[in-house]
């Protein structure tokens, strides 16, 4: 047991660099959901966090929070947890496959830029000690619903 669990975490580590990380395919896109996009944290230390942001311009952030809600329920894959349109909060999660019922936190913040009058979307998604997934697919999700509010 202790040679299986041993064997997983040397796997899961040695598989870690090249599933979190983004492709070459990005190196050239300049959608602001890419340009922005950042990670910070290891799958098996404090866990692994994914964020980007885009600002947008000549929109209310009523517009804005609705279309982006819209954009991850039209997705598919999350399950929205909380809203709070007035403090520009959308709590989303997804569930983990075989992951015995836990699920993946993802936060959108809506704000709107006091002195630009421009709407500021940030986007986040914890996962937590020992999950792994790839960053590639997670940058392109945000980009997607990111992609409902132009």
């Amino acid at each position: 047991m202790k040679k299986i669990f041993l064997l997983l975490v040397l796997g899961a580590t040695l598989s870690q660099g090249c599933a979190m990380e983004r492709s070459l395919a990005y190196k050239n896109d300049n959608r602001s959901c890419v340009v922005n996009f950042s990670s910070s944290g290891s799958a098996f230390g404090s866990g692994k966090q994914f964020r980007t942001y885009e600002v947008f311009k000549d929109k209310t952030k009523d517009v804005v929070f609705d279309k982006v809600l819209t954009s991850i329920t039209s997705m598919g894959c999350y399950q929205i947890v909380s809203t709070s349109k007035d403090s520009g909060y959308i709590s989303a999660s997804q569930i983990v496959l075989f992951g015995e019922g836990k699920t993946v936190p993802t936060n959108i913040i809506v704000k709107e830029e006091k002195e630009s009058g421009r709407v500021k979307v940030e986007i986040v998604k914890t996962l937590s000690f020992g999950l792994v997934g790839s960053a590639d697919g997670i940058q392109e999700s945000f980009c997607q619903m990111l992609a409902g509010v132009k």
